[in-house]
C-alpha cells in the first residue's frame, strides 16, 4: 500500500496511518463499528438525560408539597421538631460506665452545677463586696442565691445565681439573662483555705 503503513491494534483489527502521522476516525472493519460506538454514545445520553428528568420531577413534587403543607411521610415538619434538652449524665452513663465512674470522682463532675446548698461555696450571708466605687452585696432569698451589682447600664441590679462554675481553687457565678444568655460574674470566690488567703471574695 503506498504512502501508508498499516498499525496493528491490540483487538486484533487494523486502521491505516496515513503521512501525515494521523489515523482515520474509522477502524478499517467499516462503518458497522461505528454505528455501534454511536449507537452506545446516544444511549448513554439519554440515560442520563431520564436520571435528571426524574430527580427534577420528584424535586419538583416535594416543592409543591412542601408549599401546600403536604410532607412526605420521609420528612419532618419544622412544627413536629422540638428544642433539644439535656437529658441528664444518668443516661449517658448507662452506655459509658467506665467513664462516668472516672468523672464522678473528679473535679468535672462538679464543673458546672446548678446553684444549691451543695455546689455553692461563696459565702452569701447577705456580704458586701466594694471595687472601684461600685458595692456588690450576696445574698439569698427563699433558698435561692442572688447578686446586686452593677448591670450593663452601671446601675445597680438583682440577679439571680443560676449556676456554679470551678470548684478550686476559685469559684465563679453564672447569671443568666432574659433572652437566655449566661454570664460569668467578675466577682468570684476564692475557695481555697482561709490559711493560704482564700475564703474571700475578689475581682478577677
Amino acid at each position: 500500500m503506498s504512502g501508508s503503513r498499516r498499525v496493528e491494534q491490540p483487538s486484533g483489527r487494523c486502521r491505516s496511518k496515513g503521512e501525515d502521522g494521523r489515523r482515520p476516525d474509522v477502524f478499517d472493519d467499516g462503518p458497522t463499528r461505528r454505528d455501534e460506538r454511536v449507537a452506545g454514545w446516544w444511549s448513554r445520553k439519554m440515560w442520563a438525560a431520564a436520571v435528571a428528568g426524574g430527580a427534577a420531577f420528584v424535586l419538583a413534587g416535594l416543592t409543591l408539597g412542601v408549599a401546600r403543607g403536604d410532607w412526605p411521610p420521609f420528612l419532618t415538619s419544622p412544627d413536629a421538631l422540638s428544642a433539644p434538652t439535656f437529658v441528664g449524665s444518668e443516661i449517658c452513663a448507662g452506655c459509658h460506665q467506665a467513664q462516668a465512674q472516672l468523672w464522678r470522682g473528679s473535679q468535672h463532675r462538679h464543673a458546672m452545677e446548678p446553684a444549691t446548698d451543695k455546689s455553692v461555696l461563696g459565702d452569701f450571708s447577705d456580704q458586701y463586696f466594694d471595687y472601684y466605687g461600685v458595692r456588690s452585696r450576696f445574698f439569698r432569698n427563699d433558698g435561692k442565691y442572688f447578686v446586686e451589682t452593677d448591670g450593663r447600664d452601671g446601675r445597680l441590679a438583682v440577679f439571680k445565681i443560676k449556676y456554679t462554675f470551678g470548684l478550686d481553687p476559685l469559684q465563679q457565678y453564672l447569671i443568666e439573662f432574659p433572652d437566655g444568655r449566661i454570664q460569668a460574674l467578675s466577682i468570684a470566690w476564692d475557695s481555697r483555705p482561709k490559711q493560704q488567703g482564700g475564703q474571700r471574695w475578689f475581682h478577677l
